[in-house]
């Protein structure tokens, strides 16, 4: 896929005046739509990164076995360890009551895996399961693309991740044998932090009404219990669409505990249950990493995390661990090898509490390292993968830079299915977290 993109890159910039003049197009249609609207606009990359698929194929086959290993870690791991799971993975006991109210009932579940590509293969770094997965709008500007026609991509295919969701959803709706056109979806979010996504809510809503499928926009602020039922706005919600994280309760387990009565008495199907929590934490990596937890694998699936999943490790100062081969202090290892290593709260998001040891000084490190030694929040040290070489070009005020860029590759699964990707990136020479709120550009992924 690199070499696709290198030539892309190339002729963008052979007809730079005129790729200026597509980038400006497309990204104008971007912000007019409000796609990738969060507080602010997000910026794009206008060269795409194209993937034969075959390789896609590949990627997205390794994708599926890891995550069905994380959705089965709480069934694998022994007595004594299942007992600490919810404690290591940093959850209260009445968090642990929420997330084990829905464990297990993993129908229509939403997943999208976060992947870097290196010299020799490739690793997935994080596994986002439940509204985390961010980004399905990018069938926006897939089609703005193809439909510019600046690069020959008359044979450029993708994936639309919102019209999948919608396509699970009415599976779902056929499974249960539930009449579309007196289902009512609600799309739950938790006011007032919802409001900075409500784009791409109104879009999810519209989505779903173009299939006959009504949709209403809800929070916990306007929803009732009523005979065991779930209702909004006047309205008896048959199905509901989780897109608040455990997180945005701030706490508030008494309303999500109220939430989960229609639920637990069979009149309510929710999607992203709460327990889904459970498979976007870091934690899991250690999981899968660690030699201590090699007992719940088989050979082969000892292979491919081996391939896929980069050295990981529940951050713990006195611990013992190995790495390449030697024996360490784990917080020894740290303070010797901090450019090998980044640092990640088990239940962080959108680069939230993430520090890179490359980029940052010595000092600051040890600093970071013996403040988080004194907190509560838990973390993962994880080793730092380091992705190939790419040129991408950067669009700003007319003016184009071509910088080498850390390109983070998402590939989304709903209900075991592939169902889209994306790209984000941002220039190496910033050694800061990939993320949209550090000025990491979003962008587009086809397959041929």
């Amino acid at each position: 896929m690199i070499k696709i993109s290198e030539n892309l890159t190339s002729y963008f910039q052979e007809n730079e005046e005129n790729a200026i003049k597509y980038h400006n197009r497309v990204f104008s249609e971007i912000i007019d739509k409000k796609i990738f609207h969060f507080n602010t606009q997000t910026p794009i990359f206008s060269v795409p990164i194209v993937q034969e698929e075959e390789e896609l194929e590949r990627i997205n086959t390794d994708c599926k076995k890891i995550l069905d290993l994380i959705v089965s870690l709480t069934q694998r791991l022994s007595e004594e360890d299942s007992a600490q799971l919810f404690e290591k993975l940093g959850y209260s006991i009445e968090e642990r009551e929420l997330l084990e109210a829905t464990l297990h009932s993993n129908e229509g579940m939403l997943a999208r895996s976060d992947m870097i590509i290196e010299n020799n293969g490739y690793k997935i770094i994080e596994f986002n399961v439940e509204s985390s997965v961010g980004g399905t709008e990018i069938g926006n500007l897939n089609n703005l693309i193809l439909k510019d026609g600046f690069f020959n991509s008359d044979n450029w295919k993708f994936k639309d991740p919102n019209k999948e969701i919608v396509k699970v959803f009415k599976d779902i709706i056929k499974k249960h044998k539930l009449n579309k056109k007196q289902v009512t979806l609600g799309i739950m979010d938790w006011y007032p932090d919802m409001m900075q996504y409500i784009y791409s809510h109104e879009e999810m809503q519209q989505l779903f009404a173009d299939e006959g499928i009504k949709a209403v926009i809800c929070h916990q602020e306007n929803i009732e219990i009523r005979e065991g039922n779930l209702f909004t706005q006047g309205e008896k919600v048959d199905i509901l669409f989780r897109l608040f994280l455990l997180d945005d309760i701030k706490g508030d387990t008494g309303k999500v505990k109220r939430l989960l009565e229609p639920y637990l008495l069979g009149n309510l199907i929710i999607i992203n249950g709460i327990h889904t929590d459970l498979y976007s934490n870091k934690g899991n990596f250690a999981f899968l990493s660690d030699s201590q937890y090699q007992y719940m694998f088989n050979e082969e699936e000892r292979k491919i995390i081996n391939r896929c999943i980069p050295w990981s490790r529940f951050l713990e100062k006195d611990r013992l661990v190995n790495y390449e081969g030697e024996n360490y202090l784990l917080h020894k290892l740290l303070i010797t090898k901090k450019d090998a290593f980044v640092l990640k709260p088990l239940r962080g998001y959108g680069g939230d509490g993430v520090i890179i040891g490359k980029g940052i000084d010595q000092y600051t490190w040890e600093l970071q390292l013996e403040g988080i030694f004194q907190s509560n929040r838990k973390y993962l040290v994880q080793e730092r993968v380091e992705s190939k070489k790419i040129l991408m070009p950067y669009v700003e005020n007319d003016k184009v830079s071509y910088l080498d860029t850390e390109i983070n590759y998402a590939t989304y699964i709903f209900n075991n299915e592939y169902s889209g990707s994306l790209i984000r990136g941002i220039s190496k020479d910033k050694n800061t977290v990939n993320n949209v709120a550090q000025g990491a550009l979003m962008g587009s992924l086809f397959y041929i």
